[in-house]
């Protein structure tokens, strides 16, 4: 069974665990500051194990960035990563900041075509969405 969903704040510290033991996979330690201080993680959970998550990171005034989208190779291609994206955009706009982006890997030149299919529009070394304001 897939399920997708948007954690805030206090649900990041419940879901900890297991949020840590997908990104402990890909990152050194001290990841665990990063994800106590995100604002939202977006995830998709498989059978009860995380296979793809994002961060949402803001100030919560003017500048909100989603940072760290990851899905299981395994998993990769099955529209997972494109779901989560929509879950952490649906987020940046309910936050309702004036500058928000998206920072990716720039050796990974094919993820061009898919964050600009998401509305992101490429500036320089970043990925900015260019949905408006409320």
């Amino acid at each position: 069974m897939i399920e997708y969903k948007i954690f805030k704040k206090e649900e990041i510290l419940e879901n900890f665990d297991s949020l840590m033991k997908f990104y402990g996979e890909q990152y050194d330690s001290g990841y665990d500051v990063a994800l106590k201080n995100s604002s939202h993680v977006c995830c998709c959970i498989k059978d009860g194990v995380v296979v793809g998550a994002c961060r949402v990171m803001t100030d919560h005034c003017s500048q909100t960035f989603i940072v760290d989208l990851i899905v299981d190779e395994k998993e990769r291609k099955n529209g997972i990563g494109r779901r989560i994206m929509q879950d952490a955009i649906k987020c940046v706009l309910e936050l309702d900041t004036y500058f928000n982006s998206i920072s990716t890997d720039p050796n990974s030149p094919w993820l061009k075509d898919f964050y600009e299919s998401l509305g992101f529009v490429q500036e320089k070394n970043n990925f900015v969405l260019s949905y408006p304001k409320k």
